[in-house]
């Protein structure tokens, strides 16, 4: 019912709409909304791009397509001005997920790896707490149990004292 020339209010409904659809199964229909919205969103919006893009790999990755999700996550992280930022962050997040359908656990190791460092960097608590427990089970899966074990410890340290509301963006 939004006409197409209110972009901003449009984009505003689509989020919510996509997410909706994804989690209710309707994988197509929320894919389809996000492409929606990226057509609405300026190239130069880097930060806002990455995360709908993110989004979508997402949900390409429930569906089974590794490769889509992966050439997608790359160019957006390509196009990142600040390589180091939340957004390009999480991105590598989203890269390492990539890697784990691939059964590829030292690209999901690097990934997350280049995330932490990231997160360290930046002094970003949440991001730091995710990629921690996830360099965890990418330790684990590449048959690194002691290093995999004292990592997850500390995740569980570093995730304790976060919130829902802290953690809800990063359901990996």
């Amino acid at each position: 019912l939004v006409p197409s020339s209110a972009e901003g209010e449009r984009v505003g409904l689509l989020v919510p709409r996509a997410q909706a659809l994804a989690a209710a199964g309707e994988y197509e229909e929320g894919l389809a909304a996000l492409d929606e919205i990226l057509s609405l969103v300026p190239a130069d919006q880097h930060a806002i791009r990455g995360r709908v893009i993110a989004s979508s790999a997402q949900v390409d990755h429930l569906l089974g397509r590794h490769g889509k999700a992966r050439d997608a996550l790359e160019a957006a992280l390509a196009a990142m001005p600040d390589q180091s930022s939340a957004d390009a962050s999480a991105l590598k997040l989203e890269l390492g997920a990539d890697c784990f359908f691939g059964g590829d656990f030292e690209g999901l190791k690097r990934w997350v790896g280049a995330a932490l460092d990231d997160a360290t960097a930046n002094d970003d608590e949440v991001l730091r707490a995710v990629a921690t427990a996830l360099l965890g089970a990418a330790l684990y899966m590449g048959d690194d149990t002691m290093e995999a074990r004292k990592t997850l410890d500390q995740a569980h340290l570093l995730l304790a004292p976060l919130t829902d509301d802290q953690l809800s963006g990063h359901l990996h």
